[in-house]
């Protein structure tokens, strides 16, 4: 099948939904599919498996979505996926012009729209947040009913949109390479040549505070652990026992995800229990497909995929005690942590491996319970 995807930016610009299009599309590429990228114009582009990337929409107003529109004429896809976020088509996050473009490009094209966010949370003590949510919804409405099939990845924003609504996890945004033993021991060698206790690692320094106060407490039971920090561009507080890397590539990160004894991915959620970790996350995909025990936390954001003690350690965000206690009880008991090893691995490998990811997505569109017009 021949794809046109459409997505606000790719790579080298930092954005989540940019290596999610890239990915999907290297993915499709290999399969033997026709895969074109059309995204706002930027000045540098990381081609990859010499996708064509139309980096050409100067803003998604009524003259963008007519680029779109006559890209669409040009190239005749079998189907557009359309590749939505809020605030990535309108800096205030009401695009309310996209309706129009994409009941436009409907009439050229089937259709998919992936909502990789839906709307942000009601705050009924906040009038501007109830209206913003209430204008995003009715905009995420409005597309899904234009559109021929609707994706989204995780239960909790399903149920946000019109039915039917289906359900493809995020892959690892984090590029999944083979692992070349000898670059893995130079890293391990300049990060990590006077630890002699188990390492924990992160990735990034987002909500890392209660995870310095957690790791703090760890010490007092393991003295000679560390903290390895990956991908923070500075260092955040420095700490005994806390290492950064710095700023890596994709094929070092991936690399220097094998070095942890477990892997935490450290999802914010409110005392309310609102957010917490899921399958919206490429970190967690990418944590997973190392085959390492993974740790995140429990709130309502959680998916039917992350099942607890199975495949990962849901922690309470907010106790350090226990999430100290949790992380301490998996170094130490080899029975769990190699349980929680093996569910990782398989569900990577089952659901959350690009090309498992790629064929799900075609069976969906080939499939004759699509929606129709």
């Amino acid at each position: 099948m021949k794809f046109l995807l459409v997505c606000n930016q790719v790579p080298p610009i930092i954005d989540g939904v940019g290596d999610y299009v890239v990915n999907l599309s290297a993915t499709l590429t290999l399969l033997g599919h026709d895969v074109q990228i059309i995204c706002s114009d930027q000045k540098e582009v990381n081609l990859q498996n010499n996708i064509k990337i139309h980096a050409s929409i100067t803003d998604w107003n009524k003259k963008g979505m007519d680029q779109v529109a006559e890209l669409i004429q040009f190239i005749q896809p079998d189907w557009l996926i359309f590749n939505y976020v809020p605030y990535a088509f309108d800096k205030k996050g009401i695009p309310f012009g996209l309706s129009k473009g994409l009941a436009s490009w409907g009439k050229r094209t089937k259709l998919l729209v992936i909502f990789h966010e839906v709307r942000i949370r009601w705050e009924w003590n906040n009038w501007k947040s109830w209206l913003i949510a209430s204008a995003q919804a009715w905009i995420a409405k409005q597309l899904h009913q234009i559109a021929d099939m609707g994706f989204t990845s995780i239960e909790f924003y399903q149920k946000l949109l019109p039915q039917p609504t289906y359900l493809l996890p995020i892959g690892s945004t984090i590029k999944p390479c083979p692992i070349d033993l000898q670059k893995l021991e130079t890293l391990r060698t300049k990060w990590l040549s006077k630890v002699k206790g188990p390492v924990i690692l992160t990735v990034g320094i987002r909500n890392i505070d209660r995870l310095y106060k957690a790791f703090q407490l760890i010490q007092k039971h393991m003295p000679e652990a560390c903290l390895l920090v990956c991908g923070a561009g500075k260092e955040f507080r420095r700490l005994d026992g806390v290492v950064y890397t710095g700023r890596l590539d994709s094929e070092d990160l991936y690399h220097a995800l094998y070095l942890g004894d477990v892997l935490v991915v450290f999802d914010y959620v409110s005392k309310k229990g609102e957010g917490g970790s899921c399958n919206k996350s490429g970190a967690l995909a990418a944590a997973f497909s190392t085959g390492k025990p993974v740790v995140g936390t429990k709130g309502d954001m959680n998916n039917h995929l992350l099942q607890h003690e199975h495949n990962i350690w849901l922690v309470d965000y907010h106790s350090e005690e226990l999430i100290a206690k949790d992380l301490v009880d998996i170094l130490e008991d080899e029975i769990l942590n190699t349980q929680l090893s093996a569910g990782a691995k398989n569900l990577y490998d089952t659901q959350l491996n690009w090309t498992v990811l790629a064929n799900e997505l075609v069976h969906q569109l080939n499939s004759p319970s699509k929606k129709s017009k």
